[in-house]
């Protein structure tokens, strides 16, 4: 329960409000079974604007932001909400857990020594001497600057993150439901792993593993479990509304 900045929601959002409208096609009657049942300021109702955010704007031509205006700001007022409310929800709780129950909450524990000021004569704190620590952050520091150097020049050498690409192995039905299934090097969650604790370790690991599971298993049965969320909630949603 907590509310931070990500990307994750300005990645994914534009997407699903645009294609109800780009990807109906006389097959799955979205215009029949979907549109009549969302107002306009849900999604993007226009198809021209659906049709440039997916394929390009054309050269020259303005963006349409009045097809946009309605459900992104609709959207945004939506997150704004669930974010507060998550932020208010753990100023109800902060008392009984940090008086009472005493939580230690290891994951803030890094930016408080981060933010902390220095004393004295010092330039910086104490956090940034340590020179363990700056030996580890230059290494995730190269590492992303040569493999960005590289996105954008070919000519600069990278080195993959990944380990093992288990793709390879997942070519036959029913166990090419599981993929992409790769063993990545992510420095980020090395250190997020580092700060929490084992069993919750151990939970994000079982419960990934199981939603792989889960996928074979419903591919073996002639089932779709193709995503929780996106373009895969509403085709359920149209093939529920065509029952």
């Amino acid at each position: 329960m907590a509310s931070f900045p990500a990307s994750a929601f300005v990645r994914y959002f534009p997407g699903p409000i645009a294609g109800i409208t780009y990807l109906a096609t006389p097959e799955n009657e979205w215009e029949q079974l979907l549109q009549p049942h969302l107002p306009d300021w849900m999604f993007v109702s226009v198809p021209k604007a659906a049709h440039y955010f997916y394929e390009g704007l054309p050269l020259g031509l303005p963006i349409d932001w009045g097809a946009w205006a309605k459900p992104v700001l609709f959207w945004s007022a939506f997150m704004l909400i669930m974010f507060s409310m998550m932020a208010f929800m753990a100023c109800i709780f902060r008392k009984e857990w940090l008086e009472n129950e005493r939580f230690a909450f290891p994951l803030a524990q890094l930016p408080l020594e981060m933010s902390r000021q220095p004393e004295g004569r010092e330039l910086v704190g104490r956090f940034f001497e340590e020179k363990a620590l700056l030996v580890g952050l230059s290494i995730p520091i190269f590492l992303h600057t040569l493999n960005g150097f590289h996105r954008f020049f070919p000519a600069v050498p990278h080195l993959p993150l990944w380990l093992v690409n288990m793709d390879v192995y997942l070519s036959e039905r029913p166990w090419s439901a599981a993929r992409s299934l790769r063993l990545n090097f992510f420095p980020s969650m090395v250190g997020f792993a580092y700060f929490i604790n084992l069993d919750v370790a151990l939970s994000l690991w079982a419960f990934a593993l199981l939603r792989r599971l889960e996928l074979v298993a419903a591919d073996a049965l002639g089932g779709d479990m193709g995503g929780s969320t996106g373009l895969s909630v509403m085709r359920r949603w149209a093939a529920s509304l065509s029952l």
